[in-house]
């Protein structure tokens, strides 16, 4: 009994010493919370702790109640779009970690209406004389004094109305800097921007120079541009001629945050298309920029920059009955002019 007992540790203390790393990230993967709770418009970033492969995520139900953004190795971001419950699919290899979103209306805030008081405003006095009764008495009644009227208040000039805000128009922005125009973008920290030809196709393009630090870049700013509630697509190509491959991020600063929105390898003299979107929820203050995570002085170069607003197309149910089997994407792709859009059809069909 001894011996067999005996056997039995061995064996175990083997398995720990052969396969510490599977029992260990088996007990060890976990997400950040199993639970959420968000009001329609927000958002809310889920990541698996201590997870060592990918995490591929989606949506298992609810789909119109969330979407997801901002998809990382590890984390992603939640958008809530619609009252009611959703649940969300983190698979880490072979385990699938589950997290229930429930989504609620936003309270409008609760407007308290303070009384004005009121002021009177005096009116003109009029005297009613009344008829002096006849009596037998010889004695006269002297005749009553009339008082003066009382001036009338001089009226207070109304205030002119207030101008109506225009309303924003939609975001369509394409800039290929032929013009040798830099439309707005600037450098970011410590560096500079300026219009040259790129040295690999002899095109217009914004060179961003004299970077010293990872964060150092190009920004450009949306705060007056964008609108809430509102689904927003980012394109622009890149590249660089240092001798090794670089990792550039775009990515948008909203005061609270990051949200990346596109990040590849780009690889020297070989131009690349950086696109994403991002889903505008209550922001307040956008400003879109690109860096590079792993150079802090390495010189790139960017052109044709497009970010333009989400559209959707008047005629997609239509669309939807001739091809049944288009995914959504395909509506999206189909905005800004009536000639491009039904450029997009033809193509399609």
């Amino acid at each position: 009994m001894k011996r067999r007992v005996s056997y039995i540790l061995v064996g175990s203390l083997l398995a720990s010493c052969i396969f510490p790393g599977q029992l260990q990230a088996s007990s060890s993967i976990s997400l950040s919370t199993k639970r959420i709770t968000m009001n329609k418009g927000s958002k809310k970033k889920l990541f698996v702790k201590r997870a060592k492969k990918k995490v591929k995520w989606t949506v298992k139900t609810g789909k119109k109640c969330v979407s997801l953004t901002a998809k990382k190795k590890y984390s992603v971001t939640i958008v809530a779009k619609k009252k009611g419950t959703a649940k969300i699919n983190a698979k880490v290899g072979r385990k699938t970690l589950v997290c229930r979103v429930t989504v609620k209306e936003k309270k409008a805030p609760k407007l308290t209406v303070t009384p004005q008081p009121t002021t009177p405003v005096k009116q003109n006095d009029s005297t009613v004389v009344s008829p002096i009764p006849t009596t037998t008495s010889s004695a006269t009644t002297p005749p009553t004094e009339l008082p003066s009227p009382s001036p009338s208040p001089s009226p207070s000039p109304s205030p002119s109305p207030s101008p109506t805000p225009k309303p924003l128009e939609p975001l369509n922005l394409e800039v290929d800097f032929a013009d040798s125009d830099v439309h707005g973008f600037k450098g970011r920290g410590e560096a500079s921007v300026e219009i040259v030809t790129d040295p690999v196709d002899q095109k217009p393009a914004l060179h961003v120079k004299g970077r010293k630090d990872n964060w150092n870049g190009v920004e450009y700013r949306l705060s007056d541009q964008i609108k809430r509630g509102t689904n927003y697509h980012f394109s622009v190509e890149v590249m660089h001629t240092t001798s090794e491959n670089i990792t550039i991020d775009m990515s948008l600063d909203i005061g609270n945050g990051y949200p990346g929105i596109a990040q590849k390898s780009v690889p020297a003299n070989k131009w690349v298309t950086l696109s994403g979107q991002y889903y505008v929820a209550d922001e307040n203050s956008v400003v879109w920029y690109m860096q590079v995570i792993d150079h802090a002085t390495a010189d790139f170069y960017i052109r044709n920059v497009k970010m333009y607003e989400e559209m959707y197309p008047m005629f997609w149910p239509m669309i939807l009955w001739l091809n049944p089997h288009k995914n959504m994407d395909f509506l999206w792709e189909l905005q800004l002019t009536e000639m491009w859009f039904a450029e997009k059809i033809i193509v399609q069909l």
